[in-house]
């Protein structure tokens, strides 16, 4: 498992995402899971410049995505997160507050 996640942002039809408006629920997110601040600005800055690198695994990056999706449910985005194994590779679409199109990550197995 990774702990290493590059991650793009696609927002549907050009839009801004007000992440900023709903930081306080994120960073209160991110306490309860024992994670650490600096996520925020990592996912501020893949929801203004379309990419960043998170250090989490791609499990707890997509749990993110899915709370931000909850928390703004008129902001319909694309997220494709790579890890640092080659096939910790996964695609995920949000609309209407939940996830719909989802895709990997692939095992081995």
């Amino acid at each position: 498992m990774s702990f290493h996640t590059e991650l793009w942002i696609l927002l549907e039809g050009g839009r801004a995402a007000d992440v900023e408006g709903i930081r306080s629920h994120l960073t209160d997110y991110l306490d309860r899971n024992g994670l650490h601040h600096q996520v925020y600005d990592d996912l501020f800055t893949a929801f203004s410049s379309g990419n960043s690198i998170l250090n989490l695994d791609g499990w707890s990056v997509r749990a993110l995505l899915a709370e931000v999706s909850k928390q703004l449910p008129k902001l319909e985005f694309a997220a494709r997160g790579v890890g640092e194994e080659i096939r910790d590779i996964w695609v995920r679409e949000f609309a209407g507050g939940e996830q719909g199109f989802e895709a990997g990550p692939w095992s081995e197995g």
